[in-house]
């Protein structure tokens, strides 16, 4: 496992200068961040990571981007963890109820909706045990095996 790189991808902000503002407070990993906006750029990457995490980011995104997204996240790893905002977590049913939707959130849905459509587009994807609705593991159905 490569240990000595470490890759941050802050993809499409939705606030100006939050990025930054991460940057600046963790200037070890300064030099590994980059900023792209992943439905438009090729990622910045000439190489291989063995794992990519993102959370908060797929719900920023329009669902017919979703295709050349994955493409592109999946062409610098075999597996990913994504971190998504869904509506059957609790957090997201009480914030629904109480306030008015995200306007930012282009692709709000359940995570089974997140699963279906995934899989749609060649991916297997599975929640982590112990963590939130909307984080799942993800692999090109490709590569993947069950164990």
């Amino acid at each position: 496992m490569r240990t000595e790189r470490l890759a941050c991808q802050q993809l499409n902000t939705a606030r100006e200068g939050i990025f930054e503002k991460f940057a600046n407070g963790v200037e070890s990993i300064r030099p590994y961040l980059s900023r792209a906006d992943i439905t438009r750029e090729a990622l910045p990457y000439h190489q291989r990571f063995d794992l990519v995490v993102s959370y908060d980011v797929f719900e920023h995104l329009p669902p017919e981007a979703l295709p050349g997204v994955m493409s592109k996240v999946f062409s610098v790893t075999d597996k990913a963890v994504l971190g998504i905002y869904v509506l059957d977590e609790p957090i997201a049913m009480w914030h629904n109820w109480f306030n008015k939707p995200h306007a930012d959130h282009l692709c709000e849905r359940t995570s089974a909706w997140w699963i279906d459509t995934l899989s749609s587009l060649g991916y297997v994807a599975t929640h982590l045990p112990l963590a939130r609705k909307g984080t799942l593991l993800v692999r090109p159905r490709s590569k993947w095996r069950s164990h």
